[in-house]
């Protein structure tokens, strides 16, 4: 679920999705699916119980870093929304704890982003500009509106960069910088040596962006700290099914999985 899982009122617990009006309650699926029970989980809490999941070739290392046994792992998703989540290592199995920080305050780092976030302001009639606005599948559209183009969707913008339009090939730079130093903040909050796994729909459809030096470069621009980041464990997940197989093994473990 894309957004905080939370308990209702009623017993069970409800969601409400962050980028849709739809209030979801877990009591009140089991009812209308004729089933004993419904779990929600955040996707991201998801993909955190999937990466244990993984095989060596559903992940692409961009950076291999020094990991360490047993260290915490974190996950961000990019897709229509950013997602975060963190996972802890256990002998019982992994524990899972959602974020949402996604929706921190956008902090610009030059005057660029400067502008970029006042223009984001004025197109969305919004007075706080969040990360997500920018460094998700949506921001890339503003993005490419503020440099002079058109309000185009992911895949177009992504076809004119190949095709070698300009300013679609400095959307995706300047969105591969703001989508580093979000990960990079998220790298420095909670130091995930066990690895930082890159997800979601915008990532495994541009998994070269990913690892280009527009985002590895801004990953790693954190002053004193940047050997800290260089040494982080980074890597992009390429199967597109890493929630359904962490939600089933969320499920397992409560018989729900059948």
């Amino acid at each position: 679920m894309a957004g905080p899982v939370q308990p209702a009122p009623g017993g069970g617990t409800q969601t409400r999705i962050t980028n849709l009006p739809w209030l979801l309650d877990s009591t009140q699926l089991a009812l209308a699916l004729g089933i004993g029970q419904v779990t929600l989980i955040n996707d991201l809490a998801a993909v955190g119980h999937g990466i244990g999941m993984l095989s060596a070739t559903d992940v692409l290392t961009v950076q291999a870093g020094q990991p360490q046994t047993d260290a915490l792992r974190a996950v961000m998703g990019i897709g229509t929304g950013l997602g975060m989540a963190l996972v802890l290592p256990g002998r019982s199995g992994a524990q899972v704890f959602p974020s949402e920080g996604g929706h921190v305050d956008f902090a610009p780092l030059d005057e660029q982003q400067v502008r970029l976030r006042e223009f984001a302001r004025q197109q969305l009639g919004i007075d706080r500009v969040s990360f997500e606005r920018l460094a998700a599948g949506p921001g890339l559209a503003l993005i490419h509106a503020f440099l002079g183009g058109a309000a185009l969707d992911t895949p177009t913008i992504a076809a004119a960069a190949a095709a070698g339009d300009a300013i679609a090939r400095e959307t995706l730079q300047l969105f591969a910088r703001l989508c580093g130093a979000v990960a990079g903040n998220l790298a420095l909050t909670c130091l995930p040596f066990g690895g930082l796994y890159l997800t979601g729909g915008v990532v495994q459809k541009n998994q070269p962006l990913f690892s280009s030096p527009a985002f590895v470069d801004a990953f790693h621009a954190k002053g004193r700290m940047a050997g800290l980041l260089r040494r982080m464990p980074l890597h992009v997940i390429g199967e597109p099914r890493v929630g359904l197989l962490g939600a089933a093994a969320h499920a397992a473990p409560r018989g729900d999985r059948e």
